[in-house]
């Protein structure tokens, strides 16, 4: 393996609280009821104006204003709120830290907006970690579209088949197998409240740390 790729929220980094806190501020505007976490979990992996979307259409009291007004305001409370509860999962850094240090290239592919992505990996101290990220509006085609993977692939100069790529959903599965790549997938993430084994990825593994293990062995033989 020479290349493995990661989704953000669900896979590396726990963020729904700090979501949560940023569409309830937005809906308050409105005197729109709050949503609670466990609900804005099932929304996470579509990018923040599908999120906001469900957030509003479950809690309706009365006809949405301009959309662009909404989003603008959510991306302000987002902006203040990106990167101050949220937590890593157990062994993100040290297993970044291990892949790194093996000279294996790392890529984040997330459907967050690059304005929320760069400061919330800054924040966690991870940005360095990756030789690219490329957020939901990095391209024009974000996951499930195998195309961004196959940006990815293109920019490092590697291949499908010497890549990873580990994700929590079953947008990442659909996508990782699209593009041809092998794909890890971690229990503990979003997946909109769904069983992530139902999505048959290539292999379910308890965390993150099992990646440099495996491309340990495979650089053994």
């Amino acid at each position: 393996m020479a290349l493995v790729m990661y989704d953000l929220d669900g896979t590396l980094l726990d963020t729904a609280g700090e979501i949560t806190d940023a569409v309830n501020r937005t809906l308050t505007l409105y005197d729109q009821p709050a949503v609670d976490e466990a609900q804005v979990r099932t929304w996470i992996g579509h990018g923040t104006a599908w999120l906001m979307k469900q957030a509003w259409h479950t809690t309706e009291r009365i006809p949405a204003p301009a959309w662009d007004e909404v989003m603008n305001h959510f991306t302000r409370h987002y902006i203040e709120t990106v990167g101050t509860t949220s937590q890593l999962y157990p062994f993100v850094r040290e297993t970044l830290h291990k892949v790194k240090k093996k000279g294996i290239k790392q890529a984040v592919i997330t459907n967050k907006e690059q304005q929320f992505t760069e400061p919330l990996l800054k924040q966690h101290g991870l940005a360095d970690f990756f030789n690219l990220i490329i957020s939901g509006d990095t391209l024009a085609v974000k996951k499930p579209n195998p195309q961004v993977i196959h940006y990815c692939l293109n920019t490092l100069r590697e291949s499908s088949d010497s890549s990873l790529f580990v994700g929590d959903s079953e947008i990442d599965v659909a996508t990782a197998k699209s593009a041809g790549v092998l794909c890890w997938a971690v229990p503990y993430g979003y997946n909109a409240g769904h069983d992530i084994r139902l999505a048959n990825p290539d292999r379910l593994i308890e965390d993150i740390r099992e990646v440099p293990d495996f491309l340990i062995k495979i650089m053994a033989i």
